[in-house]
C-alpha cells in the first residue's frame, strides 16, 4: 500500500487535515501526517510531531516562540518539514505530498516541495493560488499542482470539503499511476539528453529553430518561458542533473532587475550551468527590453520621451539604454566567468528581439554594441564571445547556435 505525507498545522487547521487525512485513507491509501505548528495544540496525534521536525531544523519549538520572531519560525518549521518529507521519500516511505493552508503553510510547504525532485507527486491547497502578489512565495515548487480552495481554510463547509475532496482525488491518482518498482520521481531516457532553451515571446523564432535542429541531432530540447519562475526551474533541473545543456537565448529574468526591471532578483539564475559545468551557449536575447506594469494600456509620463512599446494594457516595455547595456554586460560576464564547463557567448549584431530590428520601436543599435564591448571587456579570455551578422530570429542565426551547442555537447562526452 502505498503512503502519502500530510503537512499541516494541526492546531488551527486541525479539522481540515483530519478530513483530507480520512478522503486519502478512503481511497485506499495510507497517511503520515507532519505537524508543522509551534502555538496551540494538536487536534489529533500525528505521525511526525513538531518537536521532530523543529529538531530536523537544528532547533526546538521552545527556542522558537522564545524567540518571539513569526518569520524566523516560519522558516524553521519548513526548512525542518522539508529535510523530514525528503528524507522520507529518498528511503521509499512515502510516495506523494499535499499541504493545505494560508500563506503561512503554503511557505512552509513551498519549502518542502522545492526538495522534492520533478515527478515526485505533489499537491498544495493554497489559498494564495491566485493571488499574484503572494505567488512569489510559491517559486521554485516545480511540478506542484495548486489548487485554489475558493474559500479560506477556516473550517470545514460545504465548499471547502468539496475542494477537500477533490485535491485527496487528486494526490491519491498521481500516486496510483506510478510505475510498480520505479521511484516516484521523472525517469529519463538516457539515450535523448535534455537540453534546456530559454524564451520569450520575442525570441521564439530563434527558440524553435534551435529546438528542432537539437530534435534532429538526437536531443531532446525543453523550453522554459522566461516569465520569472520558468529560468528559476530551469536551474533546479540543471542542479538535479536532468539536463545536459543550455542554450540561454533569453535573459530578461537576468537583465531586467539589474535595470529597474519588474523582476525580482533570483541569484539561481545563470549560476547552476557553470555550477554544474554543462555545455552553454548564452545569447543576450531580450535584454534590450526594460518590462514594466501599467494599467489600461497607459504609458506613465516618465517613459513617454523616451523608446518604449506598449505589449498590452498591463504591460509596457522601455528601451535598455547604453549604460544599462554596460551594467547587464559587467554582470553577464560574471556569471559566465564562474562556469567551471564549456561556454559560448554569441551575440546578434542586428538586434536582441522581434521589438531590436530595423524599424521595430526598440531597435537602437548603440545600446546594443554597448552590451557587447562591456561582455567583451569583462569574459574571461577563454571565452569566446562571436558576434554575427544577423538578428537574433534569423534562421541562420538559430542553426549557428543549435550547431555551438552540439558541437560543446560531443566535446563533453568525448566525442
Amino acid at each position: 500500500m502505498k503512503t502519502i505525507a500530510i503537512i499541516g498545522p494541526l492546531d488551527t487547521k486541525g479539522s481540515e487535515n483530519q478530513y483530507l487525512k480520512q478522503c486519502i485513507e478512503a481511497r485506499g491509501m495510507r497517511t503520515l501526517v507532519v505537524d508543522i505548528r509551534t502555538m496551540g495544540k494538536a487536534a489529533f496525534v500525528p505521525d511526525i510531531s513538531c518537536d521532530q521536525v523543529a529538531e530536523a531544523a537544528g532547533t526546538s519549538i521552545q527556542t522558537l516562540v522564545a524567540a518571539h520572531d513569526r518569520s524566523a519560525c516560519i522558516e524553521a518549521m519548513g526548512r525542518g518539514a522539508a529535510e523530514i518529507v525528503y528524507q522520507l521519500s529518498r528511503e521509499g516511505v512515502i510516495q506523494g505530498v499535499i499541504a493545505m493552508g494560508g500563506s503561512q503553510t503554503s511557505s512552509m510547504a513551498a519549502a518542502v516541495m522545492r526538495r522534492l525532485p520533478v515527478g515526485f507527486p505533489k499537491v498544495l491547497v493554497s489559498t494564495i493560488a491566485t493571488s499574484g502578489a503572494d505567488q512569489a512565495m510559491l517559486a521554485g515548487i516545480q511540478d506542484t499542482f495548486v489548487v485554489n480552495p475558493l474559500v479560506d481554510v477556516g473550517g470545514l463547509n460545504q465548499v471547502l470539503s468539496m475542494v477537500i475532496e477533490r485535491a485527496a482525488g487528486a494526490i491519491a491518482g498521481m500516486v496510483d499511476a506510478l510505475p510498480a518498482g520505479k521511484p516516484p520521481e521523472l525517469q529519463l531516457e538516457r539515450k535523448h539528453p535534455l537540453v534546456g532553451i530559454s524564451m520569450w515571446g520575442v525570441t521564439t523564432q530563434c527558440v524553435l529553430r534551435v529546438a528542432q535542429r537539437l530534435k534532429e541531432g538526437g536531443y531532446q530540447p525543453l523550453i522554459f518561458h522566461a516569465t520569472g519562475i520558468g529560468g528559476h526551474t530551469m536551474e533546479q533541473l540543471i542542479e538535479q542533473g536532468i539536463i545536459r545543456a543550455v542554450a540561454e537565448i533569453t535573459l530578461a529574468e537576468f537583465s531586467n532587475p539589474l535595470v529597474g526591471g519588474e523582476y525580482a532578483y533570483d541569484p539561481l539564475r545563470l549560476s547552476a550551468a557553470g555550477r554544474m559545468g554543462i555545455p552553454q551557449v548564452v545569447v543576450p536575447g531580450g535584454c534590450d527590453m526594460v518590462k514594466h506594469i501599467t494599467t489600461a494600456g497607459q504609458v506613465p509620463a516618465q517613459y513617454r520621451d523616451s523608446k518604449h512599446y506598449l505589449h498590452n494594457a498591463n504591460l509596457l516595455f522601455t528601451r535598455s539604454s547604453v549604460e544599462d547595456n554596460r551594467r547587464i554586460g559587467a554582470a553577464l560576464a560574471e556569471k559566465l566567468n564562474a562556469a567551471k564547463g564549456d561556454v559560448e557567448v554569441l551575440f546578434p549584431s542586428r538586434g536582441l528581439s522581434a521589438y531590436d530590428k530595423e524599424g521595430e520601436p526598440l531597435y537602437a543599435p548603440e545600446c546594443d554594441a554597448a552590451l557587447e564591448e562591456a561582455l567583451r571587456a569583462a569574459l574571461r579570455p577563454d571565452i569566446p564571445l562571436r558576434v554575427c551578422d544577423a538578428h537574433i530570429n534569423d534562421s541562420e542565426f538559430a542553426d549557428l547556435v543549435a550547431e555551438r551547442l552540439i558541437r560543446l555537447l560531443k566535446e563533453s562526452d568525448g566525442g
